[in-house]
């Protein structure tokens, strides 16, 4: 997942793509042996403690975002959206 936003924000390095290669060759054979160290109730409960952890610093995110100026409020909005998408391939389409 971190490639294609790397690469949506143009920001693709050697390096990131180096980690995430070594991420997918290393993770299966890491899993394994710590399932056989810990046993794998203890792997789930670390696994789901650490996806707790990124949520916990995902809820901490913000946005500020304003209206453009002279923007439709509401469901006007929406309707305006859905028709700029049906009208034409627009950004807004794309399901990213």
């Amino acid at each position: 997942m971190t490639v294609p936003l790397a690469a949506w924000f143009g920001r693709v390095t050697m390096p990131h793509l180096l980690a995430v290669v070594a991420a997918v060759i290393a993770g299966p054979p890491l899993a394994g042996w710590a399932a056989g160290l810990l046993n794998a109730p203890r792997v789930l409960l670390v696994a789901a403690a650490g996806y707790l952890w990124s949520a916990g610093w995902l809820s901490t995110l913000t946005t500020h975002e304003r209206p453009a100026h002279g923007a439709p409020d509401g469901a006007s909005r929406t309707r305006s959206a859905k028709a700029s998408c049906s009208s034409s391939v627009s950004p807004c389409c794309v399901p990213w």
